[in-house]
């Protein structure tokens, strides 16, 4: 693009949407990351305890332990059904589940950019997300982020679509579907999504007539939500798409949500939206709505304000973590570029009220996302992983930025020839270095000894147990809503020396990987376990022995740290 010459959106009577260049970046996504997800043999802790064991609780039909509000509905049916229809395991299932989301994310962000700036900067913004190294790294890990990532894009795209046509419906049905999406992959979506809903419902009152789009939409996004609803009442006894909504309900009434609570519930709230939103079309279209904006801002400062400085909220010490976490969770690689995207489309006139829907949408999920920690965890801390999602709305503006930048290094060049030449010796160049970051860790594991150490390890100690039990493979823990309990046996308790608390913990890192690999489940508490997995390199005299009813089945090094493991006497 040259200096001072605006990409322009599509003339009026355009198609809005084709299918061809996202349809060929949904394969290339697909074939980039194919290979990593193959190889990446290790899940992360969160997979292992949870979304593989409930997709293959899925597979096998036994649903009482396939569903917890807790654990994202959207992910553990898309995850469960292909573990049952390709017939692999709950790990495999999870990431092509994150893989395919991962890869729908085309469409909505083509859509979105196409319609906003062009089709050249739509095209390019594909490319720039499938090099987005550590939103990508999502695709092959078996997390519920991918779908995270598609529905922001999907709700991003809705939104454009009812703000740049308030008659066409389909926008409202996109918002719609990605809110219900949205609260049935992670909570700390349903803020956000309601938000988002609740913002399209202001723009259809523009219109001055009855928001029948809108209703359509809270009626789809209910719908979709329904099953979640009766499956969670039947696994854990809380008629509710997700875990908040039965921590809120329980609060206020001292039980857990039914059905006809939850319906009762969504039909006042939908009510609540409506009056709500017409009272801010109403000050939008009068002279106060800067007012009201400045009031409703000046109230969160303060209670945010109140609950930072407030007595149990922990934040010795971690300033410079969180700050850290906020930074790297908007990826600096592509916010660099697309800082200088925005600063040239203001300083040119370009900016357009589209662009402040997105910049909205990107700080508005980040802020919402802190809030939330802050408000219901109540300490200064933020994962990085939480924020990546929302990083290709970004896109966009990278591009404009990058192809600024690559005017400006190619000034002095006059050949066309040459000139194309560079473009794809540059485009090589950051094509190369991105997909390095992106297949990193799966080749540092396979490549570092220590990661090398560490799997040999953890199938080691899997090895022990597995040869070594004798037991039933399945039990029937009872369910409960605060966490999610597989059936999968043995039962492993992981404990670590506390020097603060001299005694033996629960020891929640890497290490418990040997459960899923053993094809069993973590435990709490030693006395209901089959084997215990014991750490004592932290510990000193005052270390207690395990009783004499405990036999030795083995000992590793993981970590650098030496693990013993226990099996009771007194079990087979």
């Amino acid at each position: 693009m040259e200096p001072g010459k605006e990409t322009l959106p599509l003339k009026e009577g355009g198609s809005p949407f084709r299918f061809g260049p996202p349809l060929l970046f949904f394969a290339l996504t697909i074939v980039v990351c194919l290979p990593l997800l193959w190889w990446n043999d290790i899940p992360q802790r969160d997979v292992a305890a949870r979304y593989a064991p409930m997709a293959e609780a899925f597979a096998s039909g036994d649903f009482l332990y396939a569903f917890h509000p807790r654990t994202g509905f959207c992910h553990t049916v898309f995850a469960g059904s292909l573990a049952w229809l390709f017939s692999c395991d709950g790990f495999m299932a999870a990431k092509i589940s994150s893989l395919i989301f991962m890869a729908l994310g085309v469409f909505p962000l083509y859509g979105l950019a196409r319609r906003i700036y062009s089709e050249r900067v739509a095209v390019f913004s594909l490319f720039a997300y499938v090099l987005s190294s550590q939103v990508m790294r999502l695709a092959y890990s078996g997390l519920r982020d991918s779908c995270k990532v598609f529905f922001i894009l999907l709700a991003a795209y809705g939104l454009i679509v009812i703000f740049q046509e308030r008659k066409r419906l389909s926008g409202y049905l996109l918002l719609a579907a990605a809110a219900a999406g949205g609260v049935l992959t992670r909570g700390d979506l349903v803020v956000f999504m309601s938000a988002l809903f609740f913002w399209g419902l202001v723009l259809e009152y523009a219109l001055n007539r009855f928001p029948g789009r809108s209703l359509a939409g809270s009626l789809l996004a209910f719908a979709l939500c329904l099953p979640s609803i009766f499956l969670h009442e039947w696994t854990v006894g809380a008629a509710v798409p997700e875990m908040r909504f039965a921590v809120l309900f329980e609060k206020a009434f001292g039980r857990l949500p039914l059905k006809m609570d939850t319906i009762l519930l969504f039909a006042a709230g939908v009510l609540l939206f409506f009056l709500l939103a017409w009272v801010v079309r109403k000050f939008a279209d009068g002279k106060h709505a800067g007012k009201v904006a400045a009031g409703t801002l000046a109230l969160v400062l303060l209670a945010t304000g109140l609950r930072v400085f407030s007595k149990d909220f922990e934040a010795a010490g971690m300033f410079m973590d969180f700050l850290g976490g906020v930074v790297k969770g908007i990826f600096p690689a592509v916010a660099v570029f697309a800082i200088i995207g925005i600063l040239l489309r203001i300083r040119r006139r370009q900016w357009k009220k589209e662009d402040s829907i997105l910049a909205a949408l990107l700080i508005g999920h980040n802020v919402l996302l802190i809030l939330q920690i802050f408000f219901f965890d109540k300490y200064l801390y933020v994962s990085v992983r939480y924020l990546l999602p929302a990083v290709p709305l970004e896109l966009p503006w990278a591009v404009l930025g990058a192809m600024e930048l690559r005017t400006f290094l190619l000034r002095k060049v006059s050949d066309p020839r040459a000139r194309t030449a560079w473009t794809a010796l540059l485009l090589a160049g950051v094509s190369f270095v991105f997909l390095a970051d992106l297949a990193r860790p799966v080749v540092d594991s396979y490549a570092k000894k220590r990661e090398i150490s560490d799997r040999m390890m953890l199938k080691k100690a899997a090895e022990m147990i597995r040869n070594d039990y004798r037991g039933p493979e399945k039990s029937a823990p009872p369910r409960q809503l605060v966490r999610y309990t597989g059936n999968a046996m043995p039962r492993i308790c992981f404990l670590a020396w506390s020097p603060e608390a001299g005694t033996f913990v629960p020891d929640d890192g890497k290490i418990t990987l040997a459960a899923y690999f053993a094809g069993g489940r973590t435990v709490e508490s030693g006395t209901d376990a089959e084997y215990i997995v014991e750490c004592r390199t932290e510990c000193g005299t005052e270390c207690r022995p395990l009783h004499g009813n405990y036999g030795k089945l083995g000992e590793i090094e993981f970590q650098k740290r030496k693990y013993s493991i226990w099996k009771p006497k007194n079990k087979p």
